[in-house]
């Protein structure tokens, strides 16, 4: 499968697959595209974005974050570097890579991924940070361009695959549900969220999730759109497209289980 897809600066698609390395596809205007593979050991590239004169990629089978770099201008990368490796599962795992309005690196992960201990948080502090691995959650980490400074943003989700922000620079997921929970009252479906800095949507593996609402978690935010069931991948926005005027704004949500594309 091909799982991830971010244009390069010449207009190139490049695009990661479930095993390693990467693909480039060139699409010219007349004649036929042109298909090419990128050796590079970095396996099952989730996460894909073009910034700071470099491919950034969340590789999810070699837990870890890469920034590849062209230094001879060859349509080779021909330096790779290892920014910071993240242990756990790869199921729901290391997912997609985006550029904040602060020119930062955001990557979202699924609840398989440890979150780092040497990482720190935006407020609301966690009062025991053992509580953090003991019932673990999806989370969204922003770095710089070195990928040195690393800070936990949100907390509390499921298995958020997607990630982007709007034109307010505002950003938002799609969020997993918890299949073993449907029929239940307290099942919870698939929905988009408005990811706050500072937030905790309230995920904690099978029996610890929070309620939607509770006096005691009170401040937890609210999902944006509840959907149903279904398997959340890619999000995008719809900015600078040439779409119709309402589909500019919207958000493009993939859904994996029905193989469909909505707009949010």
């Amino acid at each position: 499968s091909w799982i991830s897809l971010a244009e390069d600066p010449q207009g190139r698609w490049v695009i990661g697959h479930e095993n390693e390395g990467l693909v480039r596809i060139t699409l010219p205007k007349n004649g036929k595209a042109k298909l090419e593979s990128i050796k590079v050991p970095v396996r099952e590239c989730r996460g894909l974005v073009f910034a700071h004169d470099s491919l950034y990629a969340m590789a999810n089978k070699s837990h870890s974050l890469f920034r590849l770099r062209d230094t001879n201008r060859d349509n080779t990368f021909d330096q790779v570097e290892m920014l910071k490796k993240f242990s756990g599962g790869t199921g729901h795992g290391r997912n997609q890579l985006t550029l904040g309005p602060d020119g930062k690196l955001y990557a979202i992960f699924g609840d398989s991924v440890d979150e780092p201990a040497d990482v720190k948080s935006l407020p609301p502090v966690v009062p025991n940070p053992d509580d953090i691995q003991k019932t673990p959650s999806g989370f969204v980490a922003r770095t710089d361009a070195a990928g040195k400074e690393w800070e936990i943003v949100v907390r509390g989700l499921r298995n958020p695959y997607g990630i982007d922000f709007n034109a307010a620079g505002d950003f938002f997921t799609y969020d997993a549900d918890a299949e073993y929970d449907m029929g239940s009252s307290w099942y919870r479906p698939t929905r988009v969220l408005h990811l706050l800095p500072g937030g905790d949507y309230g995920w904690r593996r099978v029996t610890k999730r929070w309620p939607p609402y509770n006096p005691d978690t009170a401040s937890i935010p609210q999902s944006t759109l509840d959907i149903g069931r279904g398997s959340p991948t890619s999000v995008e926005f719809g900015a600078g497209n040439n779409f119709p005027a309402p589909y500019r704004n919207a958000l493009f949500v993939l859904d994996w289980s029905y193989g469909r594309i909505l707009a949010v």
